[in-house]
């Protein structure tokens, strides 16, 4: 288990998922699922592990009576462009953007 990831949920609440390819961060608050970091490691990125992790957040947000997955996107940061490109794929739309943030959401 990454110690990072573990301080993060008993800090802060937020789940996680971890596989050998990546991990992800998400809050369950009410009906939202609300990713907060996806990474996937270099070398096995484009190969759909992406999809597979934000897929499980939203089961278990699904489990819990998430109705909405949202996520953002900050724009000066590496890869925001193919953030934004995985969120529409994924079938999230444009929420808002406020400053340096995208905000996306998809009904679940």
């Amino acid at each position: 288990m990454n110690q990072w990831l573990a301080y993060n949920k008993e800090r802060r609440g937020a789940d996680y998922i971890e596989t050998e390819q990546g991990f992800i961060t998400f809050l369950i608050s009410g009906d939202e699922c609300f990713i907060e970091d996806l990474f996937i490691r270099p070398d096995c990125r484009l190969k759909g592990h992406a999809t597979e992790l934000v897929t499980a957040a939203k089961e278990r947000g699904i489990k819990q009576g998430c109705k909405v997955l949202t996520g953002t996107i900050k724009l000066d940061t590496y890869g925001a462009t193919d953030a934004l490109k995985f969120h529409l794929k994924y079938g999230a739309h444009l929420v808002s953007a406020h400053n340096n943030v995208i905000v996306m959401a998809k009904e679940i």
